[in-house]
């Protein structure tokens, strides 16, 4: 006898797929408490959250600057694309410039704001 077809076998599964399908309704309720507890919650209203969007918003400019200057430095290295061929001192000149620009924008700006 395999013990497939015995009451017993079938019992045990059947109260193992009922305690599966509870710790399942457990883990879903618990998300959906988590969903509404963070849906009533005013996230706006956070100065804390208030002041990261800020922050975000003024290095966005710099953060994408920062990445096109890496890639052109891959690309000056690897002898493709725009930067090839750009001595390495003047991508480090180029880099520092375009740098410098952006964060002379954002002083401006910051300073228009009364910062």
């Amino acid at each position: 006898d395999d013990g497939c077809s015995t009451s017993a076998s079938a019992s045990a599964s059947t109260s193992w797929l009922r305690a599966r399908i509870a710790a399942g309704a457990a883990v879903a309720s618990a998300l959906a408490c988590a969903t509404t507890m963070s849906a009533r919650a005013d996230v706006g209203d956070s100065p804390m959250v208030a002041e990261m969007l800020r922050r975000t918003e003024a290095n966005k400019e710099l953060r994408a600057i920062e990445l096109q200057n890496k890639y052109c430095a891959r690309q000056a290295a690897i002898g493709v694309g725009d930067c090839a061929g750009v001595d390495t001192e003047d991508l480090r000149e180029m880099m520092v410039e375009s740098k410098r620009a952006v964060e002379v924008k954002a002083a401006e700006a910051k300073a228009a704001l009364g910062e």
